[in-house]
């Protein structure tokens, strides 16, 4: 496990709705398998939850969003800081007459399929890139 950032940061965390743990191993959770712990991982239920959290989260902490960790390979050592995992609250897509609204956490190929189902064209590209949108906007997919 990587060294905390400062000593006893994790006792002062904010409370949220969604879920915190401590010493959380990555390798679960991602693609490849792989990875060693996360310090701090944080399953927020929704923005304001996020939004309060990092708020009042001390800035010397870090704090990596991972999203559906699809093009990620952590360290045997783990990550330390807050490491942030969008999940069912940030996934919804809304197709609307003209585009579609989606979340960070909604998977690339579930929004492409949303689209070709509504008749829009343009997303075709993101059935072919593993993730999430959040992801895909983070590395610039399709480029």
């Amino acid at each position: 496990m990587a060294a905390p950032v400062m000593a006893d940061w994790r006792a002062a965390l904010p409370e949220v709705r969604g879920r915190i743990g401590f010493d959380v191993p990555l390798g679960p959770v991602t693609w490849f398998r792989v990875g060693g712990p996360a310090e701090v991982m944080l399953r927020p239920a929704d923005i304001e939850d996020l939004s309060r959290f990092l708020a009042a989260l001390a800035p010397e902490v870090p704090v990596l969003p991972i999203g559906a960790a699809s093009n990620l390979i952590v360290r045997d050592g783990g990550i330390a800081g807050v490491v942030v995992r969008l999940v069912r609250g940030f996934a919804d897509i809304e197709v609307l007459p003209d585009g579609i609204v989606a979340g960070a956490a909604a998977l690339d190929a579930t929004i492409a399929e949303h689209a070709a189902a509504a008749g829009l064209t343009g997303l075709e590209f993101l059935s072919g890139i593993p993730g999430s949108l959040g992801g895909a906007v983070a590395m610039n997919a399709g480029a």
